[in-house]
């Protein structure tokens, strides 16, 4: 069934249940999974009639990475939004054909209310789909102390 029906195909990103990777084969009894901690993880077929898998690409070569960055109440957070966007779109593994969004709520931090910014934008290739987190991630922080962008205090127990 899922030979004809394909859900994902092989070079798509997928999460099933707690398994995240790439499939990297679709067989007539079971599918393949490489994990990013590069674990090999067979599924049987018969699992995917019942539980839900999603799929981060689709077939396509970029996909959507959403990253959290938490700053506190009483910071800039317009500069805060800014700098996050600037970074994102600077990054040399961002997919720029599609859009770049910065997201921001309230959020509630070790017990104390912080704003919560979501950077939702396309790596260009899956495989760099870590190293664009880790990249906005690193420089975001340096942007962040450089411009004294406060962040959520924890509470010491």
């Amino acid at each position: 069934m899922l030979l004809f029906d394909r859900p994902f195909q092989v070079g798509d990103r997928v999460k099933f249940n707690d398994v995240y990777g790439e499939i990297i084969s679709i067989g007539l009894r079971a599918v393949r999974i490489n994990t990013l901690s590069d674990d090999i993880v067979t599924i049987p077929n018969s699992k995917f009639f019942t539980d839900v898998v999603s799929t981060g690409n689709a077939g396509a070569l970029h996909m959507m990475v959403v990253t959290d960055f938490y700053v506190a109440l009483n910071a800039d957070i317009v500069k805060a939004k800014d700098l996050l966007y600037e970074v994102v779109v600077t990054s040399r593994y961002v997919f720029l054909k599609k859009a770049v969004k910065i997201v921001m709520s309230e959020t509630a931090i070790a017990e104390r209310l912080a704003v919560k910014l979501t950077a939702k934008a396309y790596v260009l290739d899956v495989h760099y789909e870590k190293d664009f987190q880790t990249d906005i991630v690193a420089r975001t922080e340096l942007l962040f102390k450089k411009h004294q962008i406060e962040r959520p205090s924890s509470i010491i127990i």
